[in-house]
């Protein structure tokens, strides 16, 4: 026998979401305030008697996406399942670019950088024919590697894209000396895509790890072996536009971080959407020390990687303890 309360409940859900009357027109019918319709809609959720089922092109994991909000206090979080790096890429390609098509205005400023996350999640793009933005880059250029994954390419393609204009930071990412980057940063069209990249409104980056020997960056020869490991005794755990950070997401004391080519990292905490995206796995402690220093707002992880950042920060919390 059915109670009468599940009744109701079962009455008021049918004709809210079948027969898709206003929560007015169901008070006035059943002789209940508006706010009680409210109030036994939401009910009805949480009893289970209505379940939502959204169809979606990848699948998602909304539990790990409300611990990361929870954990650093982000402005969005966006799981993707899938596991093996390919799979996992390819989704979160998909779901970054859904997300960019429900943030993205027109008179934005847009700032990327590189890798093979970026490059998926610019081609799952659809046009969205935007008015008067802008892309830029954020860091020089590498030269090597895959072009199609390079700064330039991808803000090319995002360009394109948006309907938008688009600044070239017209330099390596890493230079031989300090005074090669001064030298660079004082010419003029350098200089006026570094002062255009102050006032982002969304910047979307990948993040390298320095556990992983095949990163952009080493590939590019800008990380060689040796510094790498000497990063690493210095407690250094990743890289981001270039730039190696310590596992506190705090720049590292070493002459490299003069030599880079790239905006200033606090343009990137001013950006409205301060976007970090990762596929794989190992590059868990890398966005978790770029989250710490606050560089990333949102982000667009896989599943494996949100799962072992949850888990880092609660041995980080019991080690503290």
């Amino acid at each position: 026998m059915i109670d009468k309360k599940t009744a109701l409940l079962t009455r008021i859900a049918e004709l809210y979401f079948e027969r898709e009357l206003s929560q007015k027109e169901i008070a006035d019918m059943l002789e209940l305030s508006r706010p009680m319709v409210s109030r036994l809609i939401a009910e009805a959720r949480e009893t289970g008697i209505v379940t939502i089922k959204i169809n979606r092109p990848i699948e998602k994991r909304e539990d790990l996406a409300q611990s990361l909000l929870k954990a650093f206090d982000l402005k969005e979080a966006i799981v993707v399942s899938g596991r093996g790096v390919e799979t996992a890429r390819k989704n979160l390609g998909v779901a970054t670019a859904e997300l960019l098509a429900t943030i993205l205005r027109d008179d934005d400023i847009v700032g990327v950088s590189w890798g093979r996350d970026l490059y998926h999640a610019v081609n799952s793009l659809q046009n969205l024919n935007l008015k008067n933005c802008q892309v830029t880059q954020l860091a020089g250029g590498l030269g090597e590697g895959d072009a199609f994954s390079d700064g330039p390419e991808i803000a090319r393609v995002f360009g394109e894209k948006l309907n938008a204009s688009v600044r070239y930071l017209y330099a390596p990412t890493v230079v031989q000396s300090s005074e090669t980057k001064s030298e660079l940063l004082s010419q003029t069209q350098i200089a006026q895509t570094i002062t255009l990249a102050s006032q982002l409104d969304v910047a979307l980056t990948g993040i390298g790890s320095l556990e992983d020997t095949g990163s952009s960056l080493s590939k590019a020869g800008y990380l060689s072996e040796k510094n790498r490991k000497a990063f690493l005794k210095q407690n250094g755990e990743a890289h981001l536009l270039g730039y190696v950070l310590d596992n506190n997401g705090k720049m590292l004391d070493h002459a490299h971080n003069q030599h880079v080519v790239a905006i200033p990292m606090k343009y990137l905490k001013r950006a409205k959407w301060s976007i970090g995206i990762a596929a794989s796995q190992e590059k868990a402690k890398a966005i978790k020390a770029a989250l710490y220093a606050g560089y990333f707002n949102t982000v667009v992880l896989s599943e494996a990687v949100a799962e072992d950042i949850l888990q880092l920060t609660v041995e980080s919390k019991l080690n503290a303890v």
